[in-house]
C-alpha cells in the first residue's frame, strides 16, 4: 500500500483525540495517552510503515485487554493497585488492562514473603 490513511471520524467514534499542531498529528487514547505523533510532509501527514510510537508499538497495532494477573506477573509481580494506578495515569504505557479483572492468589509473592521464626532473645543452654 503507497499510503496508509487514518479516519479522524473513526478514530473520533472510538473517543480518540487527534490534534493538529506545529506540523504534527497526535494521536490520543481515551485516557490521553498519546499513541502516535505522525509528522507533516509535503502538505499531508505521513504515516510511514515502520513508524512507531514514542512507546515502541506501531500505531496500527492491535492490544487485547490484560487482565491483572498477567500484568502483575510481566511487570515482576508489582501490587494489583500500583499497576492500575500506573496505567491509568499512564506511567505505563502499552497495556490494555481490564479494570473489571480481579487479582488473584500469587504462589510466586506469597512464597517469597513466606514468614521465619523469630530468633530468640536468649540461648537456652
Amino acid at each position: 500500500m503507497a499510503f496508509t490513511l487514518l479516519s479522524i471520524s473513526r478514530l473520533d467514534k472510538a473517543d480518540y483525540k487527534v490534534i493538529f499542531h506545529k506540523q504534527m498529528c497526535i494521536i490520543q487514547d481515551p485516557k490521553g495517552c498519546t499513541i502516535a505523533t505522525i509528522p507533516h510532509s509535503e502538505g499531508l501527514y505521513h504515516v510511514v510503515a515502520s513508524m512507531q510510537t514514542k512507546n515502541g508499538h506501531h500505531a496500527n497495532a492491535a492490544a487485547e485487554k490484560m487482565n491483572i494477573n498477567e500484568a502483575h506477573q510481566k511487570l515482576g509481580h508489582v501490587s494489583s493497585a500500583a499497576i492500575r494506578h500506573a496505567v491509568s495515569k499512564c506511567f505505563i504505557t502499552g497495556i490494555n488492562l481490564d479494570y473489571s479483572s480481579k487479582p488473584e492468589f500469587c504462589k510466586a509473592c506469597a512464597k517469597a514473603k513466606s514468614a521465619r521464626q523469630p530468633f530468640q532473645k536468649e540461648s537456652h543452654t
